[in-house]
């Protein structure tokens, strides 16, 4: 752990294969509600309650790249709080 807490914050990147979504939305991948699925196949909760977690209340960020080639990855940087003696 003390290694960790020299370092200022945590990179963590999460890729999959999906299709990436047209550039005239990707605007709106954070927005509550928002989902490119059928109606009874998503809410579009699921990068709503990831930004609101991650960014909302920890103070940290989340970004996306996406390519019609090779999916999408998402970059969280989380905050390292040290430990207190």
């Amino acid at each position: 752990m003390k290694l960790l807490c020299m370092l200022r914050i945590i990179p963590t990147n999460v890729a999959n294969q999906v299709i990436s979504p047209p550039w005239n939305i990707r605007s709106k991948a954070f927005d509550p509600f928002f989902t490119t699925r059928e109606m009874s196949k998503g809410t579009g909760q699921g990068l709503a309650t990831a930004y609101d977690a991650v960014v909302d209340r920890s103070g940290s960020s989340i970004t996306f790249e996406t390519g019609a080639a090779k999916g999408t990855t998402f970059f969280i940087r989380l905050p390292v709080v040290p430990e207190r003696d």
